[in-house]
């Protein structure tokens, strides 16, 4: 994680998010793209990757952060309450939509249980 984005978790000692192989992102990271060289821009605002136009009837199709990340660090992630839950083997997107009225989500580690 670059340094000027590693923040120590209150009240955890010496234990950083790199010992637990865990990136917490607002928005996401681009896949292939080393944790050095992310763009701050994109980490806070980024939803979709690339829309790509259907072959049967021509609307986009968006690839989602979640589906692409292949890890193998675990990235935890919201600002896609449209999207709600997404759950894959890599990536976690929590965000429920609570600034909607929806539910408000969250994450325990390291069993990832929902609550």
């Amino acid at each position: 994680i670059p340094s000027r984005l590693l923040q120590q978790p209150q009240g955890s000692g010496s234990e950083t998010m790199q010992d637990q192989d865990v990136i917490v992102v607002h928005a996401g990271l681009l896949p292939n793209v080393s944790l050095d060289d992310q763009d701050t821009r994109i980490m806070t605002t980024i939803r979709d990757l690339i829309s790509i136009p259907d072959e049967v009837d021509g609307k986009d199709t968006k690839e989602n952060i979640a589906k692409a990340w292949k890890g193998p660090e675990l990235v935890i992630f919201g600002h896609d309450a449209k999207r709600g839950l997404q759950r894959e083997e890599y990536a976690i997107g929590l965000d429920t939509g609570c600034v909607y009225g929806k539910q408000l989500t969250g994450i325990t580690l390291p069993e990832r249980k929902i609550v």
